[in-house]
């Protein structure tokens, strides 16, 4: 896959701004950004996932355990929503 670079960045869109700092999660890469911080002027929908890794198997993995994470989030809320069914049907009786 090939990425064109833009000129301005995450910034080129009117209406967004950017900033990035390095905070450590990085070990020993004291003089690249770690973590951004993307505002938008307007109220607007986001979602971003970033991973990268040395190697494909890392890369995989990542995908992996972000999957789920996300099942687990899912299968909770309906184990939440089964319970909340169940005990209402308990009391009505």
């Amino acid at each position: 896959m090939q990425y064109k670079e833009v000129a301005g960045g995450i910034c080129a869109p009117k209406g967004f701004a950017a900033a990035g700092v390095h905070c450590g999660i990085r070990a020993n890469h004291s003089e690249k950004y770690d973590l951004a911080l993307i505002k938008a002027d307007v109220r607007c929908a986001a979602a971003g996932v970033s991973i990268v890794a040395k190697r494909p198997e890392g890369m995989a993995q990542g995908i992996v355990l972000a999957i789920m994470v996300e099942f687990y989030a899912i299968l909770c809320l309906l184990a939440s929503f089964l319970m909340i069914l169940f005990l209402s049907n308990m009391f009505k009786a």
